[in-house]
């Protein structure tokens, strides 16, 4: 009877060293698995941004982004006007003469999905890493390039925003001032 309950015992205890064993592996295996999936979706989005490119290349639009970029910082500038504007205004549409636009001399998917990412993250630095995934033709160096012209972009476009806002409510108080002084001296007389 002692023979039998030893003989028992040690299939126990093999079938739990095989439980063991099977149950690392699947561990294993679940993490591999987790990790081919990473990959898979990385390979995915660069493979939809390469073929985004190659669509828009198609289509000419890279050959008008470097025609404008050749000539943007060469484009006249009307002295005259400039003189009448407020100097935020003149800081900023000179900001976007020299760094190539709106975008920064980025094309329109990089830059949307440079903005997209970057709003996603609330501007923390955690964004850049998806912003690499995402557009894999950029590199680190690029793409923190692109950080801070965006950042001195969104400054100077608010100081812009500001001093536009200024202007307007005092010309409208003036107007409202002056149609006011019109009202009251016509009325006295």
């Amino acid at each position: 009877m002692l023979f039998f309950f030893t003989v028992v015992e040690k299939l126990r205890e093999m079938m739990e060293e095989i439980e063991n064993a099977i149950n690392t592996f699947k561990e294993e295996q679940r993490l591999i698995y987790e990790e081919l999936l990473k990959e898979e979706k990385t390979t995915n989005n660069e493979l939809s941004a390469i073929s985004r490119k190659i669509d828009t290349w198609a289509l000419g639009n890279s050959g008008a982004e470097a025609a404008f970029r050749a000539v943007s910082g060469k484009l006249p500038v009307d002295k005259e006007m400039l003189s009448t504007l407020p100097e935020e205004v003149v800081d900023f549409e000179k900001f976007l003469q020299q760094t190539g636009g709106r975008q920064g001399g980025w094309d329109d998917y990089d830059h949307q999905n440079f903005v997209k990412v970057r709003n996603k993250h609330k501007g923390k630095p955690t964004f850049m890493g998806e912003v690499l995934e995402n557009l894999p033709g950029r590199t680190q160096e690029e793409v923190q390039q692109h950080e801070k012209w965006y950042q001195k972009f969104l400054a100077l476009e608010e100081r812009k925003k500001e001093v536009i806002i200024t202007t307007i409510a005092i010309t409208c108080c003036m107007f409202l001032s002056s149609r006011h002084s019109a009202r009251l001296f016509n009325m006295d007389h």
